[in-house]
């Protein structure tokens, strides 16, 4: 990244003969990306308001300065022209003002725009001056320039200027060999989430650290303090960053019965909501004094666990989680890990004539296999750029640039009612006596049936099946169908008449075992109860999750609220009302 202080920018008459024609950079982006492809989400400065002005309002300011100096104006905006708006001031206060980070949130939303490296091709906004031209990318700052007649616009392509800028400060931190696009980091969290107490096999070596979890951000100077990392600036980035780390960790600590506490925090309660909460984060900004790198802080901000394989801990700070198989490691450096291997397929045979015979019923599909993708080259990393592939982003909030929160990973429960196996009728029986009453333990024996009557895994026959407690509030009156297709969704009053009942359940379930359960989109309520149903809850699910056209059986696995109990797992879904239980010390 090229610093800001730089005076003046230079007259393109003056450039080499080499720029004759073709662009050049002059200034880079004005933050480094956490990773080489992605959305938003890897460029710092579009983490927030406070960042993009400090930013992009700078850079915006030399090339106004450059302008003025030619006595060229600011005729408008291009990226507020998209949305019927003009310039608000000069260029400097413009791109650096509230209204236009608000329009490019917006343009950050469109499906073109998961790609930033070539979503920016497009926000190239040029002047001719004497000598040659510039230009300024609306996306990430950097300026170009050119000698003589600028080039034909290439657009959708990535940028490939030679640069003249001088060169930036190192990293903060020896950057990571590159994920790949596909594979490899995915399967590893995915790994995790589904087989919490195996995660050590992932380890080739014993005593050594391996890195199970990327961080999840990047300081935007080498030796800055905390004011440089963005997901530590608001409880809006903080939350959703910490998330997905925090969890992980939580499933794995509990797969081997152990019920975390924070070493910040004595007082919090449950790890993974904890964690990420405002309180914590309040309490971590005590440990980094203004002016201190932050690298020298997340030195003494890692939090270790000795589990019965190994040893597990994570960062405070920056969120990076590592692993080692054995007690005792050899090296306080971690290497990158490598992805799960699949299993071997059998080699395809040609088809083969036979009789027609009576149909069969459909045999369980094999586990999830997983690509062995990830293996990296070691590296020295402590706090190093990776990628972070949270899902499902939405587009930037305007307040404060919000990590997507979503569910990566969650696991597919089996389907509640099984379709039926065509074949021949049952035998013609005889007479049967009187059967006896049937308790909550022969109703268990089908998924698919409610049991109002469980309030606890020890009464569920099988483990690792979700079993219904609660069906949903509603049914649908048509197949992928909108909120318009539900009942209960059909307005606020009708909202609060199902779910408040199906949070009391689950509130009672919980509370027999001093559990306060907390909703997952809404970040401050009242008990838990009460909200649900409330219009707090039913605003925060649009339009996401109840927009026009958004279907509802494609969003509804995203807003299960999971709590690990006492001999399982208990489950209600924030949307659709529907409650579920599972036994066992892993989560199906």
């Amino acid at each position: 990244m090229v610093t800001q202080q730089q005076q003046a920018l230079p007259d393109p008459s003056a450039l080499p003969n080499e720029c004759q024609g073709q662009w050049v950079q002059i200034m880079g982006a004005v933050s480094n990306p956490t990773a080489d492809r992605g959305d938003w989400r890897i460029w710092p400065h579009m983490q927030g308001k406070e960042h993009w002005v400090r930013m992009m309002g700078a850079r915006a300011g030399l090339v106004a300065n450059f302008l003025e100096a030619r006595h060229i104006g600011m005729d408008g905006c291009m990226i507020c022209s998209e949305f019927g708006r003009g310039t608000q001031s000069n260029f400097e206060g413009h791109v650096g003002g509230l209204w236009h980070f608000k329009h490019w949130c917006r343009l950050c939303g469109r499906d073109e725009a998961k790609d930033m490296s070539v979503f920016r091709e497009q926000w190239w906004e040029d002047w001719a001056v004497a000598g040659g031209a510039i230009r300024f990318n609306h996306a990430d700052g950097e300026v170009q320039m050119c000698k003589g007649s600028a080039p034909p616009k290439q657009l959708g392509l990535p940028s490939t200027a030679p640069s003249l800028a001088a060169p930036g400060p190192a990293a903060a931190f020896p950057a990571t060999a590159p994920v790949p696009a596909l594979g490899g980091a995915d399967e590893v969290e995915a790994f995790a989430r589904q087989r919490p107490q195996d995660v050590f096999s992932l380890c080739r070596e014993e005593n050594q650290f391996y890195i199970l979890l990327p961080h999840v951000g990047h300081p935007t100077t080498p030796k800055g303090d905390m004011s440089a990392c963005h997901w530590l600036s608001t409880k809006n980035a903080w939350k959703p960053a910490m998330r997905k780390s925090v969890d992980i960790v939580e499933k794995i600590l509990h797969s081997f019965n152990v019920w975390p506490d924070c070493m910040l925090c004595p007082n919090g309660v449950g790890f993974a909501d904890h964690v990420p909460a405002e309180k914590h984060l309040r309490s971590l900004w005590e440990h980094l004094p203004q002016g201190r790198p932050i690298v020298e802080c997340a030195k003494n901000l890692w939090q270790e666990w000795t589990l019965p394989l190994g040893i597990l801990k994570i960062n405070h700070v920056h969120g990076q989680v590592w692993l080692c198989k054995g007690r005792n490691p050899v090296s306080n450096r971690a290497l990158p890990i490598q992805a799960p291997q699949a299993a071997p397929q059998a080699a395809p045979q040609a088809p083969q004539a036979a009789p027609q015979a009576a149909p069969l019923p459909p045999q369980a599909m094999s586990g999830q296999g997983f690509p062995q993708q990830f293996a990296a080259p070691a590296s020295e990393v402590s706090f190093a750029p990776s990628s972070n592939g949270f899902p499902a982003p939405q587009p930037p909030s305007s307040d404060a640039f919000s990590f997507a929160a979503g569910s990566c990973g969650e696991p597919q429960h089996r389907p509640m009612f099984a379709p039926p196996v065509p074949g021949p009728g049952p035998a013609p029986q005889g007479p049967q006596g009187p059967q006896g009453p049937q308790g909550p333990g022969a109703m268990a024996s089908a998924p698919g049936v409610p049991m109002p009557g469980v309030e606890s895994p020890q009464q569920l026959p099988q483990e690792g099946i979700w079993y219904t407690i609660q069906p949903p509030c509603s049914e649908p009156t048509r197949s992928r169908g909108d909120y318009s297709a539900y009942p209960h969704l059909s307005g606020k009053a009708q909202f609060k008449q199902n779910m408040t009942p199906r949070a009391g359940v689950l509130v009672k379930i919980l509370g027999a075992m001093s559990i306060d359960p907390q909703c997952t989109l809404c970040e401050r309520h009242r008990g838990y109860e009460e909200h649900l149903g409330a219009e707090k809850h039913w605003k925060a699910l649009y339009p996401t999750y109840t927009g026009e056209n958004v279907i509802i059986e494609d969003v509804k696995d995203l807003l299960w609220n999971t709590t690990k109990i006492p001999g399982g797992y208990v489950r209600l879904n924030e949307l659709t009302g529907e409650i579920q239980m599972a036994k066992g010390i892993h989560e199906p």
